[in-house]
């Protein structure tokens, strides 16, 4: 017994030795889920921005088209594609899910930037179809710093419209109401919660990103001290922190890169359980921010001495560890943090980018200050989403009018979870997962399943089921062998068999209780008269 104790008491403090020691590895691999969350966790979205908001329409500016090659759109009969649906076609043929399109801050810069083009409903309209035929979400930038807090007035009045117009029209927009802020923390959470009480009081449902502070400016050693603070009925707000390492810092090495890569992700874990919400960092990459590392038309001057190609595309060795550390750490957490990396587009300054910006997948022969490359949006390592398929089985293969049939529905890849929906092709339809069903008549029914994934995707299974008519009996062919239906017709014979036997067992016994009876009767007489002549001879 002390044994058995002692060996307890051994393994209680082991345990407890363990606990502490893989303490924080655990709470890494936990991520999120250590935490309870007020929001509502978002599906997986993971893509690029950059896309100006005319990329969707075929007249845009002279910004677009930087490819000579023409091919007929999938979204538009009798078009070309535009930039847009060609940059999204490469997205979806590398696994992502996601764009984010920007149109210019109305209250101080009509026109625009390079990167983003003024706001049109047309235009607008062509985003939707084209990420709908793709089952793409859109994260929707209003390119602007400062109008959040010095226009706040015309800022609120001109989105307003935007959101009763362009909201109903699809699910899957993430509103983005400004780039990158330039106020204090206390002004953010202030004007960031009259938009989201503008968007809930039209009646929007989507989703909303707000920024962080540091995206612009970060007075803090502690990032994850820049997110506003705001509350939603809906619960559907996302914070977003931008990601870059800028060139010089203090120390330009690899070690350094991952460092601030972790710092970046500890930031915004941090910010989820300080907030509540979910995170989606709308904006980040390798660019190493140096104005005048600005490819063929300016300077490579200050470029970094590792750099590959310049521009707002570009990157260098350093900086391309910085992203990718960050982008393998986000898709490892539990659960994935999105993310959606810059830039792609026609725009960039980058040499040979085209129409891909940063996914451009040629080489590109190198120059003064770079060593050339391809785009280092096909040198990311990630986990892509799969494409969405989904099949289903059932059981029996074939059932007879009124058995019971089991369906199971088997979905994989996508953005899990999936929503089903059956038609078992005689009127009936169901939303299980594993429904049952049984079929009144024999007859050839084709079912159908509609799965769809999170993000929106939705793809269509059938089979046909062969019911054939009742077997004799009242039976199916799925029901095995009925004992019943075999004894029924020989119920008469064996119940007059059973009287029979019942009866002959009453006989028998009737006679052995006689005979015993007798028997008993004859030795009790002996036995007293033995007794008697005993006693007459004493």
């Amino acid at each position: 017994m002390k044994a058995t104790r002692s060996l307890l008491v051994i393994l209680i403090c082991l345990t407890l030795a363990s606990t502490t020691t893989f303490a924080p590895t655990l709470k890494n691999l936990i991520g999120q889920n250590s935490t309870a969350m007020k929001g509502q966790q978002p599906p997986v979205m993971i893509g690029w921005g950059g896309l100006r908001l005319d990329s969707a329409t075929t007249t845009c500016s002279n910004v677009c088209y930087h490819n000579s090659t023409y091919v007929a759109s999938n979204v538009f009969p009798g078009q070309n594609q535009t930039d847009m649906e060609r940059l999204v076609i490469r997205m979806n043929a590398m696994g992502l899910n996601t764009i984010r399109v920007s149109f210019a801050p109305y209250c101080t810069n009509p026109p625009g930037d390079r990167d983003d083009s003024p706001y049109s409903f047309s235009d607008a309209q062509n985003m939707i179809k084209i990420a709908n035929y793709y089952h793409f979400w859109i994260v929707l930038r209003y390119d602007g710093n400062q109008d959040i807090s010095t226009a706040t007035t015309c800022w609120l009045g001109y989105w307003q419209p935007i959101v009763q117009q362009v909201g109903p029209l699809y699910g899957q927009i993430v509103w983005e109401p400004i780039n990158e802020p330039n106020a204090s923390v206390t002004i953010l959470s202030s004007t960031y919660q009259q938009w989201i009480n503008m968007a809930r009081t039209t009646g929007d449902q989507h989703f909303i990103v707000v920024e962080n502070q540091c995206s612009n400016k970060c007075p803090y050693s502690d990032l994850s001290l820049g997110y506003p603070t705001v509350t939603d009925p809906l619960g559907k707000v996302l914070i977003s922190l931008h990601n870059y390492m800028s060139y010089p810092t203090p120390t330009w090495t690899i070690p350094a890169a991952i460092s601030h890569a972790q710092q970046d992700y500890q930031a915004v874990l941090k910010g989820e359980q300080i907030t509540g919400w979910y995170a989606l960092d709308t904006e980040g990459g390798p660019d190493p921010q140096v104005p005048t590392c600005n490819g063929p038309n300016g300077t490579t001057s200050g470029c970094p001495p590792d750099d590959i190609l310049p521009g707002s595309a570009g990157y260098a060795n350093v900086s391309l560890a910085f992203i990718q550390t960050l982008t393998q750490l986000f898709d490892r957490n539990n659960p994935r943090i999105n993310w959606v990396w810059w830039p792609a587009g026609t725009w960039t300054d980058t040499p040979c980018a085209g129409t891909y910006g940063a996914l451009q997948p040629a080489y590109c022969p190198g120059g003064t200050g770079y060593k050339g490359g391809v785009g280092w949006g096909n040198l990311l390592n990630y986990i892509p989403l799969a494409p969405l398929s989904a099949t289903f089985n059932f059981s029996p293969r074939t059932p007879s009018a009124g058995a019971i049939v089991s369906f199971s529905a088997i979905g994989s890849g996508g953005d899990p979870p999936y929503s089903l929906s059956w038609d078992f092709g005689d009127g009936t339809t169901s939303d299980s997962a594993t429904p049952t069903h049984s079929y009144a008549n024999a007859g050839n029914y084709t079912v159908s399943l509609t799965t769809t994934d999170s993000s929106g995707q939705t793809v269509f299974a059938s089979q046909v089921v062969d019911v054939h008519a009742r077997l004799p009996g009242n039976r199916s062919s799925n029901e095995g062998i009925c004992l019943p239906c075999f004894f029924t017709p020989l119920l008469p014979v064996l119940f007059l068999l059973g009287i029979g036997t019942a009866y002959w067992f009453v006989t028998v016994a009737g006679l052995n209780l006689t005979r015993n009876h007798f028997r008993g009767n004859g030795q009790t007489s002996s036995q007293r008269t033995t007794p008697r002549n005993g006693k007459a001879h004493s």
